[in-house]
């Protein structure tokens, strides 16, 4: 019953249509990843609310994380890639959340919608 979960379990079984709409005339997908740290830093972060699930980070460091995501954002952009995240399955809808507003356009994957033919490459990584 948990909506988050459903919408993450259509999303992969939707992985080849959604890996077929970001392929690059190449193959491959060009994404920005998200290190490590971050991701265990959003994890430990999320809350359930009367609203759904929110990530709950401290001004300063979500400041930071918008600022190093927009850095990251304008390197695929300005090679002429659209702007994709590719990120661990527990973190994907929380990340998507605490963007949304300051990247509206960027399409948040995690690896499991990803199609085992496909190739990826890394432009990019988010640190704080």
């Amino acid at each position: 019953k948990d909506i988050e979960l459903l919408v993450e379990a259509v999303r992969q079984a939707l992985a080849r249509h959604i890996c077929k709409s970001l392929q690059q005339a190449d193959g491959k997908i060009y994404v920005i990843t998200l290190d490590p740290a971050l991701e265990n830093l959003i994890f430990k972060s999320v809350q359930d609310t009367t609203d759904g699930r929110t990530v709950a980070l401290e001004p300063a460091m979500k400041n930071t994380v918008l600022r190093n995501i927009a850095v990251e954002i304008d390197k695929l952009t300005k090679k002429g890639y659209p702007a994709v995240v590719l990120c661990n399955t527990t973190v994907r809808a929380a990340f998507r959340k605490l963007v949304r507003h300051n990247a509206p356009g960027l399409k948040v994957l995690s690896f499991l919608e990803i199609s085992p033919d496909v190739d990826l490459q890394a432009i990019g990584m988010v640190r704080v």
